[in-house]
């Protein structure tokens, strides 16, 4: 298989990876704050960057298996060949509306949570 061919695969792969970890960051400062302890300072921040860097090949490695492994892509791009030109444009909308809450709502969301959770913060 060529490079070029491969490359948008990925990119949907990473794009999908960044979106599901953006929401789980959001979930897990939810539990924290559902609980009444600090997450963030004592799961994330006190980790070293080995066990960062472990969770993200791993989290990278799940996502591939679940997105592009055995060409699952191939799957969902034959569910929407048969859509009319209407429904791929209110598609496309949809998806860069969940795209844009997803990454840069649920980031800001996440950043807000970790600060107003902090005591050490302002």
């Amino acid at each position: 298989m060529r490079l070029s061919s491969d490359i948008p695969q990925y990119s949907a792969m990473l794009v999908m990876a960044v979106t599901i970890l953006f929401q789980g960051l959001v979930l897990f400062d939810l539990v924290g704050i559902v609980i009444g302890e600090n997450m963030w300072l004592k799961y994330i921040s006190g980790s070293s960057k080995i066990a960062i860097g472990i969770f993200m090949v791993i989290f990278l490695l799940v996502n591939h298996f679940f997105f592009t492994y055995k060409e699952k892509w191939k799957r969902f791009i034959a569910e929407f060949e048969e859509e009319n030109r209407k429904n791929k444009r209110v598609g496309a909308i949809i998806l860069y509306l969940y795209l844009f809450v997803s990454i840069l709502g649920f980031y800001a969301l996440h950043l807000w949570l970790v600060t107003w959770n902090n005591p050490n913060w302002g």
